[in-house]
């Protein structure tokens, strides 16, 4: 999948969900998933490989375009657990870069 497949309304959910969790409102992840995804190192996959950072690409381009927090949920509900880790480290690492450029601290 390439990036021009993701419309300008699903960069703006995306834009959203970060405005919200800048305030500490993750309404997309649940606290568990949360947990579970920053408490796992997943042994070395953080290495990606260009193969990996196109998985990952994919599979975070198919989470924004899903409208709707509910919508979003049951995706990540239906990834396989890797996946979903990924997926959460994906959005809190620009949750992250976003902090560090607008310089604001988190909650």
């Amino acid at each position: 999948m390439k990036e021009e497949n993701v419309r300008n309304d699903d960069l703006v959910a995306v834009e959203d969900l970060l405005s919200q969790s800048l305030k500490g409102f993750h309404f997309a992840f649940d606290r568990a998933d949360i947990k579970l995804a920053m408490g796992s190192p997943l042994n070395g996959v953080l290495d990606f490989s260009k193969e990996d950072n196109a998985k990952v690409q994919q599979i975070f381009f198919e989470f924004v375009k899903r409208k709707g927090i509910q919508a979003k949920k049951d995706f990540l509900n239906v990834l396989p657990v890797i996946d979903r880790e990924l997926v959460i480290k994906t959005y809190f690492n620009i949750l992250e870069n976003t902090v560090k450029k607008c310089g604001k601290s988190i909650h």
